[in-house]
């Protein structure tokens, strides 16, 4: 998965980061390089659940390896994912 996010959207993206990690501790992405990314986390009695679609026109760039033939999945903390996204730079 090969995604850039612009600057101008970089704020809602992060701010959908936030709200799933208040609703569950894993974050679950789902890439097409056609459909965009899906966000969504699922909390630990599975009573609630949030899922966020971000269209491929919503990044600068969004693309995928030529090996990738079906859409990709994956999950990671949603602490970490945030911690990674953050701007060290001042």
């Amino acid at each position: 998965m090969d995604i850039t996010i612009p600057p101008h959207n970089l704020k809602r993206f992060t701010a959908a980061i936030t709200c799933l990690g208040k609703i569950g501790k894993d974050l679950y992405l789902s890439f097409d390089p056609l459909d965009g990314l899906v966000l969504s986390s699922l909390n630990e009695a599975k009573s609630a659940f949030g899922k966020f679609h971000f269209d491929s026109t919503f990044f600068d760039r969004c693309s995928a390896p030529a090996v990738v033939v079906s859409a990709s999945r994956s999950s990671a903390s949603a602490s970490s994912f945030l911690g990674r996204g953050r701007n060290t730079n001042g």
